[in-house]
């Protein structure tokens, strides 16, 4: 008999063996639920459901490309994955694709840099990211002030990203020198 809880450790050393495919994967999940998100909408809510346009493919299939690359250029990932929100709030779509790549991008780097470094850049892209949501008020959450939760939300997202990361980073370097 298997122990029921033993599964997450069992996708651990799987991600562990296959880890471009497990970004693949994780950036299709990403990619789908983002299209499935803007077909069902909220009825009551900021964001009603609306056709899925081919831009909405376009912006999902650069979301999932952004991931499955991740680890090979972590920082190239993160600007392009910036840029992208920042562009998308600038076209009036609330819906950004690419703000959770640019989450997971900046876990990355995070993952993979220097503290100081992970820490600097992670808050250029939650500045960015935050400033975007400024210039074009009402995107994430239409009505929204500076301090509303579809806008701190994003300063929030990235920040706690970073800090999974280089959390990561430090318990890696612990266990190698113990």
């Amino acid at each position: 008999m298997t122990d029921p809880g033993a599964w997450p450790l069992r996708v651990a050393r799987l991600v562990a063996r296959h880890p471009q495919a497990a970004d693949v994967a994780l950036g299709v999940v990403l990619a789908v639920s983002y299209l499935v998100q803007i077909g069902a909408g909220h009825e009551h809510g900021p964001h009603p459901a609306r056709d899925v346009t081919a831009l909405d493919v376009v912006a999902a299939a650069v979301a999932c490309g952004l991931i499955a690359v991740r680890r090979r250029w972590p920082l190239t990932v993160l600007g392009l994955a910036v840029a992208a929100s920042v562009a998308s709030m600038a076209g009036g779509e609330p819906r950004a694709a690419a703000i959770p790549a640019a989450a997971i991008a900046a876990y990355t780097v995070a993952a993979t840099r220097p503290r100081p470094v992970a820490w600097a850049i992670g808050t250029a892209a939650a500045l960015a990211l935050y400033g975007a949501s400024l210039l074009w008020p009402g995107v994430l959450w239409p009505g929204a002030d500076w301090w509303d939760r579809g806008n701190a939300g994003v300063l929030a997202l990235v920040g706690m990203a970073v800090a999974v990361g280089d959390a990561l980073r430090t318990r890696r370097a612990y266990l190698a020198a113990v």
